[in-house]
């Protein structure tokens, strides 16, 4: 029988309701089918292999195309057992699903960041703890949050220990080096599992030759005072204290909290995420002549640095502090959320 003659037979046989024995005129079709398929009659080339789904009572039933040999027609008891291999099948996975549902997660820290690690740890059906530090009146008044610190490591052990957690993902700002600290030794002490997620570091960037690193806000306060013009700081609200002497300085925060102006220095309250226009607009309308900032890293943050590259103003990264050692990290959700899946393994 030539090859379009047996494809013909196997196109009608595919029409039929039930499955055609075996017989040496009904083969599958020379060369490697390309998929799989669960449809209740089986495509032309699988029509032999009985391993479609049999009446509709097995929608669990595939039949590879790239594994199909022409075999007689299953039994009843091959169709039982089958059926009871998927239904165990689906068990296990059910099962699997269940005991990540039960996982427990800490996820520290307040970020944008945080809460969208949060939203997908909870759409993957893990119970997140969240707890912020409430240093901004949004941090306080995120819903379902825990606010405040935990007393030190003592006392975040004895969180982790009462709660009952599975596992800590610390999403606090790059810089808050107390909180990350003091998460590493708590989880040594009581086994639990540690994930620190930070957004991507600012020195792959492509302008990062061009800046002036330099280890701490004392150092980069020394290269400011060398500075004629105004500095824009972008550092935050508590490391200001770092430029008090500084004769003109224009420091931009997310939130004043009405504590004492040093002189010299004006406070613009605002939050970001900022454009590419709106940077370039404040560097020109204040007559900036040197940009201080943090490796906060990420996209959000980052239109700042093109606009005073376009503009030709210094800038001065500080880098980040560095991390306890051996610990482990995620530079995006879809890692974080992944790491979290492995826990029940």
């Amino acid at each position: 029988m030539s090859d379009s003659s047996r494809y013909a037979a196997n196109a009608a046989s595919a029409r039929c309701r039930r499955p055609v024995a075996y017989s040496p005129a009904s083969r599958v079709p020379a060369g490697r089918p390309r998929s799989t398929t669960n449809a209740r009659r089986s495509v032309p080339g699988l029509s032999s292999t009985g391993l479609r789904t049999l009446a509709g009572s097995t929608p669990a039933a595939w039949a590879c195309r790239y594994c199909a040999r022409p075999i007689s027609e299953p039994s009843a008891q091959t169709i039982e057992l089958f059926d009871m291999f998927c239904a165990l099948l689906s068990s296990l996975l059910l099962h699997a699903c269940d005991r990540l549902r039960h996982v427990r997660v800490l996820l520290l820290g307040g970020t944008a960041d945080g809460r969208e690690l949060a939203a997908a740890l909870e759409s993957a059906g893990v119970a997140v703890l969240r707890s912020v530090a409430g240093r901004t009146a949004q941090a306080r008044g995120e819903v379902g949050a825990r606010v405040g610190g935990f007393g030190g490591v003592d006392g975040l052990v004895d969180y982790l220990r009462a709660t009952e957690i599975d596992a800590v993902v610390d999403a606090t700002h790059p810089f808050a080096a107390r909180m990350t600290a003091n998460a590493a030794q708590a989880c040594a002490v009581t086994g639990v599992r540690l994930l620190r997620f930070t957004r991507p570091s600012w020195a792959d960037h492509p302008l990062a030759a061009q800046w002036r690193w330099v280890p701490d806000h004392r150092a980069a306060a020394a290269l400011a005072a060398q500075a004629s013009g105004r500095v824009l700081l972008t550092v935050g609200r508590q490391p200001l204290a770092a430029y008090r002497g500084l004769p003109d300085v224009l420091a931009r925060v997310a939130e004043w909290q009405g504590d004492p102006v040093p002189d010299g220095m004006r406070i613009v309250e605002a939050r970001g995420p900022f454009g590419l226009d709106a940077e370039l607009a404040l560097l020109r309308n204040e007559t900036i002549t040197l940009l201080v900032s943090k490796d906060s890293g990420g996209a959000d943050n980052a239109a700042k640095l093109e606009a005073a590259a376009r503009l030709d103003v210094p800038v001065v990264m500080i880098e980040r502090p560095p991390l306890p050692e051996g610990l482990q990290q995620a530079g995006s959700v879809a890692d974080a959320v992944t790491w979290v899946g492995t826990l029940n393994h």
